[in-house]
């Protein structure tokens, strides 16, 4: 896979982004591979390895997020 950009989304009750990048050899050397949590962990991303799809996981219902990018 070429070209891999990660999954981003920010948590409202942080204010932090979690940031996700799907496994890949294009990924940056820096960049942990896999599932990310915001710094409260209440909102998690998970890349699906194409550009602006993943997914959003949130320990309760009444979580908050949006779209980081």
């Amino acid at each position: 896979m070429t070209g891999t950009t990660p999954f981003r989304v920010r948590c409202l009750s942080c204010g932090t982004i979690a940031e996700s990048w799907h496994w890949t050899d294009t990924r940056p050397e820096e960049q942990a591979d896999g599932p990310a949590w915001c710094a409260c962990g209440k909102v998690m991303a998970d890349s699906m390895g194409v550009p602006d799809r993943g997914r959003v996981v949130t320990t309760s219902p009444d979580d908050l997020w949006e779209d980081a990018d």
